[in-house]
C-alpha cells in the first residue's frame, strides 16, 4: 500500500487530480491511512468540490485532530468563501499543530490582511522572514507591502533580496519594474 499512497503523490503532483483521488481511495478502503484522506481532500480541492474536501478533513481530523494540513486546507475553503473569521480560527490551529508550516503562516498573514488587520499581518511575515530569511514569497509580499504604502526604497530592498536568491523570479522582476516607475513618475 505504501507504494500506492506513493503513486498517488507523485499523481497529485502531475495534477492528475481523478487518477491520484482513484488511488487514494483504495489505499484509504483498505488501509485507513489518513494521509490517503488528506490526498483525497486535496483533489477534491483542487476540482472544487468543497464540500466533498470538507468531507474528507473533517473524517481526517476525527483521526488526527492535530493534521496542520488539514486545518490550513478548511482555512483554504473558508477564505474562498469570504468567511475570514473562520479561516483565520483554522490557520491558527495549523500553525499551533505545525510552528514550522511555513504556508499556514502565510495563509494566516493573508487572511489578516483580508481583515484590515495590517500591523499583525506584517507582524507575521516579519516573523516568518526572521525565521525564513531566504523565503522568497514572503519576501515579494513584503515588498508589495511596502510598495503599497510608497516605501519604495524597503521594497526594493526586499526584492534584490529575492533576486538574489531566484534571479530569474518573474514575479519579483514585475514588481521592481513597476516600483521603479512609480518611483520615475514621482520625480
Amino acid at each position: 500500500m505504501h507504494q500506492k499512497l506513493q503513486m498517488a503523490n507523485r499523481l497529485l503532483e502531475q495534477k492528475l487530480f481523478a487518477n491520484a483521488a482513484e488511488l487514494y481511495r483504495e489505499v484509504y478502503t483498505s488501509k485507513k491511512d489518513p494521509e490517503a484522506l488528506y490526498g483525497l481532500a486535496i483533489c477534491a480541492y483542487q476540482e472544487e468540490e468543497f464540500g466533498d474536501s470538507l468531507d474528507y478533513i473533517n473524517q481526517l481530523l476525527q483521526v488526527d485532530q492535530k493534521h496542520a494540513g488539514a486545518y490550513n486546507l478548511a482555512g483554504l475553503i473558508a477564505a474562498g468563501m469570504q468567511d475570514f473569521e473562520g479561516a483565520k480560527a483554522l490557520f491558527v490551529a495549523a500553525v499551533e499543530s505545525a510552528p514550522t508550516f511555513l504556508e499556514a503562516q502565510r495563509n494566516y498573514g493573508e487572511v489578516l490582511l483580508e481583515l484590515e488587520d495590517f500591523e499583525n499581518a506584517v507582524r507575521v511575515f516579519n516573523a516568518i522572514l526572521e525565521n525564513h530569511p531566504e523565503d522568497v514569497i514572503t519576501l515579494i509580499r513584503m515588498a508589495e507591502l511596502y510598495a503599497e504604502v510608497e516605501r519604495h526604497r524597503d521594497a526594493v530592498l526586499l526584492l534584490g533580496c529575492a533576486l538574489d536568491i531566484e534571479p530569474d523570479n518573474v514575479d519579483a522582476m514585475n514588481l521592481l519594474n513597476r516600483i521603479q516607475e512609480a518611483i520615475a513618475t514621482e520625480k
